[in-house]
């Protein structure tokens, strides 16, 4: 008689039966309050991809301590699995006419729409101010470190970078000497995409399959002292190619879709290729900005 008045307690949660748990049921519950998909081995938001499920796991166990269960944190972990099965969707395709901001979206036409109305692939840390006034801080760093052409170039680079698009396939080096601030371009590019950014070696993604995974969903990834012979071996590879095979550690390898992860910066110190032929291929895959102090042959200003 007790068990049965369990199932019919109004005050318990439906997913509850006063001993047991139903995962399933609670996953639905939970879906029908939050805007939460599930798609190419990651949850997405309104705030763009979950790169930390602590908050998840922190929010379902705040609803299952009001129920005395044994072994809480082994059930967290089994309801966020089946929480990717209930909100698994197969297609979620990024959009390349707008950049998510964290306080909307602004579309390519120039119009803006505030607030957070959808899930989506990737937001910006970076809020959208169209009276902000001109960042004279950022221009005069530019000034002291790049010819004027060049800067142009690198903040159309930076505009392009910030929509999930590959059309240009091109990567950008930055070459010049040691101590010349060209790592501030990168600190920069940090704080503006945040999460949205990897920090790495393109070296290291060409040789290792296991790094290659780390930029699923990146949308920009930043080298701060790359060798030229790993931009030869990895430009077609990361640039052109539409897929290619990677692998998380402990799981089996997949094959990538190479949609988003394309754009690359480079800051470096070596000089590049001298062979006029190979040079010549280089050029057609690589946006190449020289600082001030490393000035070309035949350069006078």
């Amino acid at each position: 008689m007790a068990k049965s008045r369990k199932w019919t307690d109004p005050n318990l949660p439906v997913w509850f039966d006063g001993t047991n748990i139903n995962e399933a049921v609670f996953c639905d519950e939970f879906l029908s309050s939050h805007k939460i998909i599930y798609s190419n081995r990651a949850f997405f938001t309104p705030d763009g991809r979950v790169t930390d499920d602590l908050p998840l796991r922190g929010e379902i166990f705040e609803r299952l301590k009001c129920c005395a269960v044994n072994n809480i944190p082994r059930k967290v972990s089994n309801i966020l699995e089946v929480m990717k099965l209930a909100a698994q969707v197969e297609d979620f395709s990024p959009q390349p006419d707008r950049i998510h901001l964290s306080n909307g979206t602004l579309m390519l036409d120039g119009s803006f729409i505030p607030g957070k109305p959808e899930i989506v692939r990737s937001r910006l840390p970076v809020a959208y101010n169209p009276d902000a006034p001109k960042p004279a801080l950022w221009l005069s760093f530019l000034d002291g470190l790049l010819y004027p052409e060049d800067i142009i170039t690198l903040q159309e680079f930076i505009g392009y970078c910030l929509i999930p698009c590959n059309k240009g396939q091109r990567m950008m080096v930055i070459k010049g000497n040691g101590g010349e601030g060209k790592s501030q371009i990168g600190a920069v590019l940090g704080a503006m995409f945040g999460s949205n950014m990897k920090d790495g070696s393109i070296g290291k993604i060409s040789e290792n399959r296991f790094a290659r995974a780390d930029l699923e969903h990146i949308l920009l990834c930043v080298d701060d002292d790359m060798e030229i012979c790993h931009c030869r071996s990895t430009e077609t590879r990361l640039i052109f190619k539409p897929y290619f095979w990677t692998k998380w550690k402990t799981k089996r390898s997949f094959l990538w879709s190479n949609m988003i992860s394309r754009n690359h910066v480079s800051l470096k110190r070596e000089p590049l290729l001298r062979n006029r032929s190979r040079f010549h291929r280089f050029k057609q895959r690589h946006t190449v900005s020289k600082t001030r102090r490393c000035r070309p042959v035949g350069r006078t200003s």
